[in-house]
């Protein structure tokens, strides 16, 4: 595993795991419910399904406590926050709840209607998402400090026609 790889999972933050299936060693498929990156995929749908080959490790650590069973990894329901390659190469994927470790030599993507997409076609999904979805604090900054600026004026008129 690679930097390379860790960046690719970091296209998943704030996605859910909603499912495990497949047998560890060997071909792992992991759903991901991520509406706002699948969004941008015709037709729509709700997450993509990612194959692993060869996956050799696939466990979470929760609490102090490692989890290897698929169901008991779903019910601490897993929401990705980000990914990095731990010191034996493995991926570390913190979530909300504790973190997921996968070891594994490649994997294909899907899309949850079972069309195969590309790393680089998700990768560019998701930057656009995030290019477009930064220039809106900016209009909600606009937004309150015109709200503060009516509310304050309100209050000069109210106070200028109470000293009439």
């Amino acid at each position: 595993m690679t930097e390379s790889d860790a960046n690719f999972w970091n296209v998943f933050h704030d996605g859910y795991l909603i499912d495990i299936t497949g047998e560890v060693p060997g071909k792992t498929s992991l759903k991901i419910k991520i509406e706002y990156i699948r969004k941008k995929f015709k037709p729509e749908g709700k997450s993509f399904i990612l194959v692993l080959k060869n996956c050799s490790h696939l466990y979470f650590l929760k609490d102090g406590k490692t989890i290897t069973n698929p169901k008991e990894i779903l019910e601490s329901e897993p929401i990705i926050n980000s990914a990095s390659i731990i010191n034996d190469g493995q991926l570390k994927i913190k979530c909300v709840s504790g973190s997921i470790y996968l070891d594994y030599d490649d994997l294909e993507i899907f899309l949850d209607n079972g069309n195969k997409i590309t790393q680089n076609e998700i990768e560019d999904a998701c930057y656009e998402y995030w290019k477009n979805f930064k220039g809106l604090p900016s209009l909600s900054c606009l937004f309150v400090s015109i709200l503060v600026i009516l509310i304050f004026l309100s209050i000069f008129i109210f106070i200028c026609e109470c000293i009439k």
